[in-house]
């Protein structure tokens, strides 16, 4: 029975442990320290855009960039409204974030989650618990994604969006 490379890496044979996993007698787990640095300036970075956002209402002239996407075509991308929903829900206003943009206010817990799981493998050199993620589950959230954005462009999706998602949108320029 032939396996994918992505389902045997790394090669390990049974009752052996990587080498990544156990360092040598005498020599410090190197990757250990690199995991946790790259995970700690991954979380500054994350906490600092909050902050930022927090502070900055997105609705009002700042360094944000618009959507361009949206501004070439007319159509909403998978992330308009995100930047909203982000300053809607750090302001507890769940309800409000969900009508700006919901795949973002509904995902961000799972890739809470899924980051913790990361961060106990990399860093703690913790196994999860309970199965990996499956390799088709890409294939499932970019299903999701391109079935949100296309629903959110039909008459109906946009019928569901709250009159305060509209009061934000600028209008709609033809391209030179």
């Amino acid at each position: 029975m032939s396996r994918r490379w992505f389902h045997s890496w790394p090669a390990v044979a049974p009752g052996e442990v990587a080498a990544y996993a156990a360092p040598q007698a005498g020599r410090p787990a190197v990757h250990r320290g690199w995991a946790l640095a790259l995970w700690l300036a991954g979380a500054g970075s994350g906490i600092a855009a909050c902050i930022y956002l927090y502070h900055h209402d997105p609705s009002r002239p700042s360094l944000l960039p618009p959507c361009l996407f949206h501004k070439l075509t007319g159509l909403d991308c998978p992330g308009c409204g995100a930047t909203r929903a982000a300053w809607h829900a750090l302001h507890g206003h769940f309800y409000t974030a969900l009508t700006f943009n919901p795949l973002l206010v509904l995902l961000v817990p799972i890739l809470l989650w899924a980051a913790a799981r990361a961060f106990a493998r990399d860093v703690l050199g913790r196994p999860g618990r309970g199965a990996p993620v499956p390799w088709w589950s890409g294939y499932v959230l970019l299903g999701i994604v391109v079935g949100f954005t296309v629903v959110r462009n039909l008459p109906a999706g946009r019928a569901a969006q709250s009159p305060q998602h509209m009061e934000y949108r600028a209008p709609v320029t033809s391209v030179p």
